[in-house]
């Protein structure tokens, strides 16, 4: 493994929970597979939890968004939250924050010169490449994925390389976001609660929603990261426009892209921009016609879930563990049998 040849190879995982994260023993499962492969990804993680002080496990809390509190006597830097009801503007707000932060992994001008700041190497889960002499500063992130707390990965790390850079021993794909986006209401939930509660500011025709579990491109993660508030003339951030917006998340990210012209109404069904494919990174059954998606317990709907995701190439599946009267029933060791084709000892 060198530089040269994973420079480029390295995803962000960007996760919002409560507190700690429910499956944390399978996401470890997943990073170590992808750390012993010999052709394997750079993957950092980055945590938004709605509840910082409680989260228990040291792996996730290390990696928490962190800020400095300036009231305190010395000025010390703490895990921090926005404290993001259900469908608050809050959690766009800290999803905006982990994409900002991601962004700065591997840019040793942003560690600043404060001993005392938090070092921006911590998100990084997979150990540092082989044979790199300059072992402190990990390649930066080219890939964000959004990850809910009740998401597990359903392919091996080899698989995500593959479907996001190529394999190794052919040509590197298009790197593409993948956005699930549409520019038009689907029903009246998302007319009355979403479209309507926009203000004129933002044009109807830049208005569009996603699945919130999206994949961007380091380009289109500066997109929506940046300040788009002289495109506006406004003096506020473009998030205050979506304070009354439900579930603002799945609006927020694609109508900025929108506004700076990434993401636009194409010919093509598959394609929704520059860049930008039409399609799920993160699998969910809403068959049921129901207002959550359905939740999966055991190792027996793993295998339905997997053979089901797979048919989309999807590489991540949710909502796991989720079930009213019922809990997770699925060990590390199923996990792994079922995704990573091992037996775990």
């Amino acid at each position: 493994r060198t530089r040269a040849m994973e420079t480029t190879r390295h995803i962000a995982l960007l996760f919002i929970t409560i507190d700690d994260l429910p499956h944390a023993a399978i996401w470890k499962k997943w990073i170590d597979s992808a750390s012993s492969s010999r052709d394997g990804l750079t993957v950092s993680l980055l945590c938004h939890a709605k509840n910082p002080e409680k989260v228990t496990d040291p792996w996730l809390r290390s990696r928490l968004l962190m800020r400095k509190q300036r009231k305190s006597p010395d000025n010390e830097w703490k895990p921090f939250s926005f404290r993001p009801e259900w469908g608050s503007v809050e959690i766009t707000r800290g999803m905006i924050e982990l994409v900002t932060e991601a962004l700065k992994i591997g840019n040793p001008a942003a560690e600043g010169d404060d001993e005392t700041t938090p070092r921006y190497d911590r998100f990084l889960v997979t150990p540092p490449l082989e044979g790199d002499e300059d072992t402190s500063t990990p390649p930066p992130a080219t890939r964000f994925i959004f990850v809910s707390e009740t998401c597990l990965p359903i392919v091996p790390p080899a698989t995500v390389k593959d479907a996001l850079y190529g394999p190794s021993d052919g040509g590197d794909v298009k790197a593409t976001s993948w956005i699930n986006a549409q520019n038009a209401p689907n029903n009246g939930y998302a007319r009355q609660l979403q479209w309507d509660k926009i203000p004129p500011v933002i044009p109807r025709e830049a208005i569009w929603k996603a699945d919130q579990w999206m994949l961007l491109t380091r380009t289109h993660a500066q997109n929506v990261a940046c300040d788009l508030r002289n495109g506006l003339r406004d003096a506020r951030p473009l998030w205050h426009y979506f304070r009354n917006v439900k579930a603002s998340d799945e609006m927020y990210f694609p109508t900025a892209l929108a506004l700076l012209g990434a993401l636009s109404v194409q010919k093509s069904s598959k394609i929704v921009g520059d860049g930008i494919e039409k399609r799920r990174v993160t699998y969910c059954d809403w068959s049921d016609g129901a207002k959550n998606p359905a939740s999966f317990c055991n190792v027996r709907e793993l295998k339905d879930v997997v053979a089901e995701a797979k048919k989309e190439k999807c590489l991540f599946a949710r909502k796991f563990g989720e079930r009213v009267g019922g809990k997770l029933e699925l060990s590390v060791e199923e996990w792994a049998r079922v995704v990573l084709g091992e037996d775990v000892k």
